[in-house]
């Protein structure tokens, strides 16, 4: 089974996830941004690696022949760790590798992604809502005013940080409200040096009226002025809307990759 490296050698692990960098996770847990543990085959010499967050598996290096195995037991261990039931493994692109579908005690499904980068810098991001909704920045105001569906806000925020507190000081969010409902909401994710990545939700009720797109724009416009310069947008290549939203924005096509979306055996019905 794989083992977690001490901090102060993580750096031996940054070679095996180079063809990972699209994914910031995997940039921010490396570079100290996000507290996460690396765990190798090997600590002098490594030929793989993983890590993780919350349940998303990212691994590196190339697990060949008998090494497959302990990477499998040290992907099942920690999914079988996740309250939810469904964990999702990413690979690098190109790196398909079917062996994960018999991974024992889950049912697994081959699935691909895309990530789309803009460099915002160069962009004008002036969001205009559609009539009947205003934007917001989401801080420690907004989420005390007893707005419907802040509950889901907060979820959000520590699915990629530990408290929410630990977002306001790291992240940044803007949202949609229609009344006294937030009906859409953008998220920068891992924020890393120059770069960070945005996820987006929209209430099914309030969807195909643009907010996403005006969201989006808002929390983009308050990276740009804040220093950063990458953003990047992940998505799965069947999901129409997403792309096409990517696309929108201005975003280019950098690579589609591979993932695994393990689901335990017993949590099916």
């Amino acid at each position: 089974m794989f083992t977690p490296c001490p901090p102060e050698k993580t750096w031996k692990a940054e070679t095996l996830f180079k063809g990972m960098r699209h994914n910031l996770a995997v940039e921010s847990i490396l570079s100290g941004g996000t507290a996460s543990p690396v765990w190798v085959d090997d600590m002098d010499t490594p030929r793989a690696s993983i890590t993780w967050s919350g349940s998303r598996i990212y691994v590196g290096g190339e697990a060949d022949g008998d090494l497959f195995s302990s990477l499998a037991e040290t992907i099942a261990w920690r999914a079988e760790a996740r309250d939810s039931g469904v964990s999702v493994v990413y690979l690098q692109p190109g790196h398909d590798d079917d062996r994960f579908l018999d991974l024992e005690g889950f049912n697994v499904t081959h699935r691909n992604r895309n990530y789309y980068e803009v460099e915002a810098n160069k962009h004008e991001w002036g969001a205009k809502p559609p009539q009947g909704y205003t934007i917001h920045m989401v801080d420690r105001s907004l989420l005390s005013s007893g707005l419907k569906n802040t509950d889901r806000v907060i979820g959000e925020m520590r699915s990629e940080r530990p408290t929410v507190e630990d977002f306001l000081d790291k992240s940044f969010s803007f949202c949609a409200v229609a009344g006294d409902v937030i009906a859409d909401w953008c998220m920068s994710e891992y924020n890393t040096r120059d770069r960070f990545e945005i996820g987006i939700e929209t209430v099914e009720k309030h969807r195909r009226r643009g907010l996403a797109l005006q969201t989006a724009k808002a929390t983009i416009s308050y990276g740009v002025a804040r220093g950063y310069r990458l953003v990047g947008w992940h998505c799965w290549t069947d999901n129409t809307a997403s792309n096409k939203l990517a696309r929108a924005l201005g975003f280019s096509h950098v690579c589609e990759y591979p993932a695994y979306v393990l689901r335990r055996a017993t949590s099916i019905t």
